[in-house]
């Protein structure tokens, strides 16, 4: 089993830290791109297998914090 959580940054804020987290799974991956056709910035975090029997399904969570833009 495996959970997948996306992040994209908002308008008028900047994300300066993001983390992935997990309950029972065995691996969890975070990973950051750019949309090539707007240039948004965004974030993903995959986690896979599970610590446990059957077929439970994991959670994976996103920690993020962000400040807003002031010109």
């Amino acid at each position: 089993m495996y959970g997948t959580n996306f992040l994209f940054s908002s308008q008028g804020k900047r994300i300066v830290g993001v983390t992935c987290t997990t309950d029972i799974a065995q691996q969890y991956l975070l990973t950051a791109g750019k949309n090539p056709a707007n240039g948004q910035l965004f974030y993903y975090c995959n986690c896979y297998g599970h610590y446990g029997s059957g077929t439970e399904t994991v959670k994976c969570t996103m920690h993020y914090w962000e400040c807003p833009l002031i010109t």
